[in-house]
């Protein structure tokens, strides 16, 4: 039985599922965080377009 590359990416993937799941669970924001998140993405709406980058820096912001 030898391993391929497509064993070594679904294991890294794996790997990388349980690291997020961790990092989400221990960094989850509080209710402050997310009101305040919420209501910089209303006032963004009229723009029609949140960044993926926008909504990953207001969830990291409670990590920092």
């Amino acid at each position: 039985m030898s391993v391929t590359v497509l064993d070594i990416l679904k294991g890294l993937f794996v790997a990388a599922t349980v690291a997020a799941i961790v990092v989400l669970a221990t960094n989850w924001p509080g209710r402050l965080d997310l009101r305040v998140a919420m209501r910089y993405l209303r006032s963004r709406r009229s723009s029609r377009l949140i960044s993926l980058i926008t909504v990953i820096a207001v969830v990291a912001s409670r990590s920092a």
